[in-house]
C-alpha cells in the first residue's frame, strides 16, 4: 500500500498479497476478498488496484481482479473474479460491465457510458463468460436465476400478475381474506391515470426502484396488494428472520445521522427502516392494489389493478417494473400418517412455529432454500437436539 493511497473501506476477506498503489483509493464499505472455496480447495489470488484508480462506495473485488492504472469502479458494482480493468476503464453494474472511458471525465458522460455499456463490449462479455463457466464448473446457477425483479420488456406484457385477467378487463380476485370476488361485483374507475413508470410491488426492491426513479425526475406509481410496506419481510418472515449479510450492503439509502440499523438486521428493525426511508423521501404509496393484468400498449403499457377488491383501475406508463419478490405464500402438502403425528407441524413462515418447541426436539425440515436454512439455524439456537434437512 502507497502512502498516498487512501483506504476508507471497513469489510476485507483474508488479505493475502493485497497491493494498492499511489493515489488510489478504496472508499467506504468496499469488499476486497482475497480467497474462494470450492468443495474440494480454497483458492488465494492477489488483487492489485494500481495508480490512480478508485474503488466507488459497497463495490466489490473479487480473487485475483485488477484495477489498472486509472481505471475506476462504480459504487455498488462487483469485478468478477480475475477480471482486469484496462487501464482509464470504468467498471459498473453488478455482475460488472467494463466500459471504455470517454475523453471527457464529466458526471455525465460516466452515467452516459455506464448506461449504455451493457454487456456490448468485449471484456464485458469476457467477463459474463468467465462467471458463467466458473459457476458452471461448481454446479451453482449462473445468471438471473435469483433476481427478485425485472423490467416489463419485450413480450412481457401479456401476463397476468397475482389474479386472473379475462377478455374485456374482466377478472376474479381474492379480497383480503382470501374470498374469492367476482368481476359483477367491481366498479369501474374510468379515470385512467398516467405516469411514467409503474412500480407493481412495495418490497425492498420496488421502494428503491421508486426512489431511483424520482430523483431522475420521472412520475411513478407503487402499487401494493397489501395494507403494508416490506414483501417478503411482512409477510413471510419471522421474529427471528435476518438479513444474511453485513448491515451496510443492505442499507437504505438515507440520513441515518449516525443511528444505523444493527448489523445482520432482524424483520423488525428492517420494517420500520423501510417506512424510514419512505419519509424520509417522500414516496407515495397506494395499497390494497392487486395488479391483475399487465399488457403493451402502442404507446407503452396498460396495467390494471383493482383497488380494495372494489373498484377496477387503469394506468398508462411508459415502463413497469415488477418488484414481485420471493414466494410469500406456502406450499401446503399432506403427509401420510400425519394425523397420528403428535409433535409439531409448522410452516416455518410468519412466526408459525413457537420457538420453543424447538427445546430438546428432533426437527425435520422439508426443503432447502432460504426458509429451511433459517429455520435450520433458529433450531439450533433454541435447543433442538437435532435437525435433518430432507
Amino acid at each position: 500500500m502507497d502512502l498516498s493511497s487512501l483506504l476508507f473501506f471497513r469489510h476485507c476477506a483474508d488479505f493475502d498479497e493485497l497491493t494498492i498503489k499511489k493515489n488510489a483509493i478504496v472508499e467506504f464499505d468496499a469488499y476486497l476478498e482475497m480467497h474462494q472455496k470450492t468443495a474440494t480447495e480454497l483458492l488465494y489470488e492477489p488483487v492489485l488496484i494500481d495508480e490512480n484508480a478508485v474503488v466507488g462506495q459497497r463495490s466489490i473485488l473479487l480473487r485475483g481482479s485488477v484495477l489498472s492504472v486509472g481505471s475506476s469502479v462504480s459504487p455498488n458494482s462487483t469485478v468478477l473474479p480475475g477480471e482486469e480493468v484496462p487501464v482509464g476503464s470504468i467498471i459498473a453494474m453488478n455482475p460488472g460491465v467494463v466500459i471504455p472511458r470517454p475523453d471527457d471525465h464529466n458526471a455525465k458522460d460516466f452515467v452516459k457510458a455506464s448506461a449504455t455499456g451493457g454487456h456490448h463490449t468485449m471484456a464485458g462479455n469476457k467477463a459474463a463468460l468467465k462467471h458463467q463457466e466458473e459457476a458452471t464448473a461448481q454446479g451453482v446457477p449462473a445468471g438471473g436465476g435469483g433476481r427478485r425483479a425485472s423490467v416489463a420488456g419485450k413480450g412481457a406484457g401479456r401476463a397476468s400478475v397475482q389474479g386472473k385477467a379475462a377478455a374485456g378487463g374482466r377478472c376474479s380476485i381474492r379480497d383480503l381474506s382470501g374470498k374469492l370476488v367476482a368481476a359483477e361485483s367491481l366498479t369501474i374507475d374510468t379515470n385512467v391515470k398516467q405516469v411514467d413508470m409503474v412500480i407493481i410491488g412495495a418490497g425492498t426492491c420496488g421502494l428503491i426502484a421508486a426512489e431511483e426513479i424520482k430523483k431522475k425526475g420521472k412520475s411513478y406509481m407503487i402499487l401494493e396488494k397489501s395494507a403494508d410496506v416490506g414483501g417478503c419481510w411482512l409477510h413471510a418472515a419471522n421474529k427471528t428472520s435476518h438479513v444474511a449479510v453485513s448491515e451496510p450492503s443492505y442499507r437504505f439509502n438515507y440520513d441515518h445521522k449516525g443511528k444505523y440499523p444493527s448489523d445482520f438486521t432482524g424483520r423488525d428493525e428492517l420494517l420500520k427502516d423501510a417506512k424510514r426511508y419512505i419519509a424520509a423521501h417522500d414516496l407515495a404509496v397506494t395499497h390494497q392494489a392487486q395488479v391483475t393484468k399487465v399488457e403493451k400498449d402502442p404507446d407503452g403499457w396498460i396495467v390494471t389493478y383493482v383497488l380494495t377488491a372494489s373498484k377496477m383501475c387503469t394506468v398508462k406508463c411508459k415502463g413497469v417494473f415488477m418488484a414481485l419478490g420471493a414466494q410469500q405464500t406456502p406450499r401446503l402438502i399432506k403427509l401420510s400418517g400425519e394425523e397420528s403425528f403428535t409433535g409439531t407441524i409448522s410452516t416455518g413462515i410468519q412466526d408459525h412455529m413457537p420457538v420453543d418447541k424447538f427445546k430438546e426436539a428432533k426437527v425435520v425440515i422439508v426443503g432447502g432454500v432460504a426458509f429451511a436454512c433459517e429455520n435450520l439455524r433458529t433450531a439450533l439456537l433454541h435447543g433442538a437436539r437435532h435437525v435433518t434437512v430432507i
